[in-house]
This record gives C-alpha cells, structure tokens and sequence, in this order.
C-alpha cells in the first residue's frame, strides 16, 4: 500500500509537513486551554515543550485528563516533527545535490564535446532532429528555455541547458 503523502513532491511535501506541525500546535493549544482551563499563551507554551520534547516541565500540574492528552500530544508531536525534519532534509538534498550534481557533469560533458551540433529547442521537432543526430552519432547539445523540455533531454541522455538559444 502507498500512502500519498509520501510520494509527494518536495515542496508539496514540505508544506504538508508545515500544516501537519501548525495543526499539531493549535490542536495542542486548544487542548490544553479547553481541558485545563489555562491561558492561551501558557497552552501554546506547554505545547511547544512538549512537541519538541524538551521537557522543561509543566506549567501547572496536570489533571488526570490532561496527562492522557499530554501523552498522545508526545506521540503526535514527535511524529510531526519527524515528518518536517525529513521533509526538509529530502527536499534540501533530492533537489538541490541533484541538481548541483548534474550541474557538474554536464560541465564536464560539455568541456569534452568536440565537433558537437547545438540544438536550440527540444519541443516535438527538436526531439526528432537530436534523435536523428544521435543515430548519425554526432554530439548534440540542447539548449531551451523550458525547463521541463531540458529535463526531458537529460533523461534521454542528451546534454542539455535550460537557457534562451539567442543569447550569447
């Protein structure tokens, strides 16, 4: 079984892990203020060292319902936090390593193309024309504006950069 939220994409992902942890802390704040009757000021205080497990200690003494809501706001909390601690170092790391590491071997692909054919555009013409390029096995090198087309030539093996073809 694959749950959704866990194949989304990185900034999707990160704000669902945002909303995850604000809904998190109203929902602690509003517990404790309705269960123990405290100020809100004092609720949103005894939820925040609890989420993030700091253990300061209570702000009054807890009742008995209190405790269990404490109880299940530490597994709650944790689980939030953990999901926003992942979603931003998978969102730091899927898409900026990965970029920074294409970056660099396109460079060096680049530096060693000789006698290569610069395709401006990879729309349905341009994928013709560097397909027939690769059978004759020239070098090619693709250069678009739109970003999703550059991806695109880059899963196909091609090298490519996301640029305007008339600038020099």
């Amino acid at each position: 079984m694959r749950l959704p939220i866990f194949h989304l994409g990185g900034m999707e992902r990160l704000r669902v892990a945002l909303a995850v942890l604000a809904a998190t802390l109203v929902t602690g704040t509003t517990g404790y203020h309705l269960l123990e009757g405290w100020p809100l000021l004092e609720s949103l205080y005894m939820t925040a060292i609890t989420v993030t497990t700091v253990g300061f200690g209570e702000v009054h003494a807890l009742s008995p319902t209190g405790r269990l809501f404490t109880l299940g706001l530490i597994l709650v909390g944790t689980v939030s936090i953990g999901y926003v601690v992942s979603s931003v170092t998978a969102t730091l790391i899927s898409g900026e390593v990965r970029r920074m590491m294409r970056g660099q071997r396109m460079e060096r692909r680049l530096g060693r193309m000789r006698d290569h054919v610069i395709l401006c555009g990879y729309g349905k013409i341009g994928r013709e024309i560097a397909r027939e390029f690769h059978r004759a096995k020239v070098a090619v090198c693709v250069v678009d504006s739109d970003e999703r087309l550059v991806e695109e030539a880059l899963d196909e093996g091609l090298v490519a950069l996301a640029g305007d073809a008339t600038d020099g």
